[in-house]
């Protein structure tokens, strides 16, 4: 899968030539074969669209053969490109050649073209990324994912498997009077006696115990990256367990109810994610956002689009803010549930928004994607200056 990052947003630059053709397009995730004729007929239209572009912007007949040409081979005749795709992907060709990354999100359909690709949209969806850990809990082989936007992929990690195997125990829950080494006893020191009725509580301690065991792994493995965060998943039991046990700094608040350990790790993603977003993400473009409010009138912010455009050319916007995304239906996979959506709105498609985007990133500032319906006084872009 082809990722959009920063690293890959800036390969991607490097890459591009005086004519280039960039086509924003909504897929399926795990197609099926109608998915995939479905989608080929809207790259298809995209692509004839793009054609008419570099026509109207006087590119000669044999460059856009080209283009055309190497989008043909590269991604229409790709049989192994289309049962591959995700909720959309953004594609980009010049003369030289085609790249495409996919995009974790559904998109609008949209094309551009220029002297330069149209990054903007990626550089909104970068910014959204949080790599994060969810562990899924359970007293019999407990799974550690490492998740993005995208997905979960599962950590090779050795966590222990059970409480017996961990504690060297016969079961978990004691029968009466059965003796457990930590604590006294007549005739044992190290023993206690539990009487009838507590083999329950035994039981919790020694799970309790099997939960440090597992936190003690996830903080010293030098598999781990102790700056990520961590989402459980698990029983309502198991969860305040495992945080009761824990030492860890990086649990985030929210988590999943329920055992995941045997669930496909693309629908944990699904309810992970927008746990993960709204925790970590979301808050951030609130501050963002009200930050931006609180210097609108001082000279340090703006919502005109021109003003913005010379700012991120001298290099003086820190933050820019695009109104890109939008709550909606899922279309794509015709389900019920309500999915979030790169939108191309009209003011975006004047080209301003697109080439202030780019002056950003090469100054090194930030470009956040936020919901439309959250931008002040419903303007399609703001942004905070440096000075």
């Amino acid at each position: 899968m082809n990722k959009v990052s920063r690293e890959a947003i800036k390969q991607l630059i490097e890459a591009e030539d005086n004519t280039t053709l960039s086509l924003y397009l909504p897929t399926h995730r795990f197609p099926t074969s109608e998915h995939i004729a479905e989608d080929k007929i809207r790259f298809k239209n995209l692509l004839k669209a793009g054609k008419e572009k570099l026509k109207s912007q006087g590119v000669d007949d044999g460059t856009i053969s080209q283009v055309v040409g190497n989008l043909q081979d590269s991604i229409y005749n790709n049989a192994i490109f289309w049962p591959r795709t995700t909720e959309g992907v953004a594609i980009f060709c010049c003369p030289a050649g085609v790249q495409y990354l996919h995009l974790p999100i559904e998109c609008d359909e949209h094309v551009s073209a220029g002297d330069t690709y149209d990054i903007a949209p990626l550089l909104a969806i970068a910014a959204s990324d949080r790599p994060y850990y969810l562990l899924a809990l359970a007293t019999r082989n407990p799974v550690l994912y490492r998740g993005d936007m995208y997905g979960l992929e599962r950590v090779a990690i050795d966590l222990p498997k059970s409480p017996e195997e961990a504690l060297h125990i016969d079961e978990l829950y004691s029968h009466s009077n059965t003796m457990r080494a930590g604590a006294y006893g007549p005739g044992n020191p190290g023993a206690k006696s539990h009487g009838q009725g507590d083999s329950k509580q035994a039981g919790q301690e020694e799970r309790l115990k099997f939960f440090r065991l597992i936190d003690e792994k996830l903080l010293t493995s030098k598999l781990i990256d102790k700056t990520m965060p961590i989402l459980l998943a698990g029983t309502d039991d198991e969860t305040s367990g495992y945080r009761e046990s824990s030492h860890s700094k990086r649990l985030l608040e929210s988590g999943l109810s329920g055992n995941y350990t045997d669930t496909p790790a693309h629908e944990i993603h699904d309810r992970a994610w927008p746990l993960v977003r709204s925790e970590l993400c979301e808050p951030e473009q609130a501050q963002d956002i009200e930050k931006l409010q609180s210097l609108l009138g001082t000279g340090r912010a703006s919502l005109e689009n021109q003003m913005i455009l010379a700012a991120a050319n001298g290099g003086r916007v820190d933050t820019l803010l695009i109104g890109f995304l939008t709550k909606t239906k899922d279309s794509i996979g015709d389900g019920d549930k309500t999915v979030t959506k790169l939108a191309f709105s009209s003011e975006y498609k004047n080209d301003k928004l697109s080439m202030s985007a780019r002056s950003v990133f090469d100054h090194g500032g930030k470009v956040v994607g936020v919901l439309k319906d959250g931008m002040p006084s419903g303007a399609g872009v703001a942004a905070i200056y440096r000075y």
